[in-house]
């Protein structure tokens, strides 16, 4: 155990000197929904509940707006032209959790993408096998969204009488999804009052955000070979980054024939490749405009940035706050990826995006 930590200590320390980054360019193609796929940011599935439900009044236009919007969605989703799945939003919900969760199913019709972890990985072994095999051009699919094929899904959910929603526990549970994200939240913004009085350039924070993934993965392997974590939240993501870590490498070791192969692992990770990833590529700029930002980190933005990471690229209309969507034009992921981005108070876009629907 402890050669193996020396081990993983030594490839930590050197990894910001070894390898140049490599800079091919890669073309990425994501293959679109035939039938559309509409994403709704957690904000507005509260308001739709606190709409539907009269859990309290909202004003006259944003009444209008919520209800003119699950109005369509309803009535789209189930003329099966368009699919508006569960995509984790329920990960921020505490309080009036069964009515929020009621909204959520009448409009998925049950429809759920992949956890985000998944749809990371997914992503970061096609563009790993792509390294390896000098591949230029990387296709991703809407498909990668999900554990089967949603169209067929939904086919098959429509042809019933009766549609049953079913909502599942949240893994771990409430408080330890909350206690987890108070921490990370707390050591970001810690962090980030730092690089702000240093003046951290948006350039730099960016490659330290690109960096952030194997170098966590080292250090937690680090802490689980030395069995040194300070509570049990962080022993969990101890052994779990431990073991995503093992299994990078193993499947590494399928495409290279060489055991523990740190020096390709380390190589992709400062590659263009990894850079390229659509999940990668959207988290670290969001998160390093974060980290550079003279104001405070919001929990809300934590679950925000995973959503834009995991579900923007994939969908056709991806609807969020006011804030989230300008930043996401600023920065053209939206045309990088061909997404209509907007916030609820686009009236014209949304009614644009619909009208194809008829």
């Amino acid at each position: 155990m402890a050669s193996n930590s020396i081990h993983f200590i030594f490839i930590y320390l050197v990894i910001e000197n070894i390898f140049k980054m490599e800079t091919s360019t890669i073309n990425v193609k994501i293959e679109k929904s035939p039938i559309p796929i509409v994403w709704i940011d957690t904000s507005i599935i509260v308001k739709m509940a606190q709409w539907k439900f009269k859990i309290c009044k909202l004003d006259k236009t944003n009444e209008y707006r919520i209800s003119t919007l699950y109005e369509l969605i309803y009535k789209f989703t189930r003329m099966g032209k368009l699919l508006c799945p569960q995509a984790e939003q329920d990960y921020e919900i505490w309080i009036n959790r069964k009515k929020f969760l009621d909204i959520v199913n009448i409009l998925s019709l049950g429809l759920q993408t992949k956890h985000a972890h998944a749809i990371h990985t997914n992503q970061f072994y096609k563009f790993l096998t792509a390294f390896i095999n000098n591949e230029l051009e990387i296709t991703l699919s809407y498909l990668d969204l999900f554990d089967s094929d949603p169209i067929k899904e939904i086919g098959l959910i429509l042809q019933r009488p009766i549609y049953i929603g079913l909502s599942m526990p949240l893994f771990m549970g409430h408080e330890y999804h909350k206690k987890k994200n108070e921490i990370l939240l707390k050591g970001q913004n810690i962090q980030r009052e730092k690089n702000v009085k240093l003046k951290i350039s948006f350039k730099k924070q960016l490659e330290l955000e690109f960096m952030s993934e194997l170098n966590v993965l080292l250090e937690f392997s680090n802490k689980f070979f030395s069995n040194n974590y300070s509570n049990d939240i962080e022993g969990l993501n101890v052994v779990f980054g431990t073991r995503l870590l093992y299994e990078q490498l193993k499947f590494l070791e399928r495409l290279t024939k060489k055991s523990y192969d740190f020096d390709s692992l380390i190589k992709f990770y400062k590659s263009s490749y990894y850079r390229s990833m659509p999940y990668m590529n959207i988290l670290c700029n969001l998160t390093a405009k974060n980290m550079i930002d003279k104001q405070p980190i919001k929990s809300g933005d934590l679950m925000d940035n995973e959503h834009i990471a995991s579900i923007m690229p994939y969908s056709n209309l991806f609807i969020t706050d006011k804030a989230k969507s300008a930043l996401i034009k600023t920065n053209k992921l939206n045309k990088n990826y061909n997404t209509e981005v907007c916030y609820i108070g686009n009236s014209e876009v949304i009614n644009n995006f619909f009208k194809k629907l008829e």
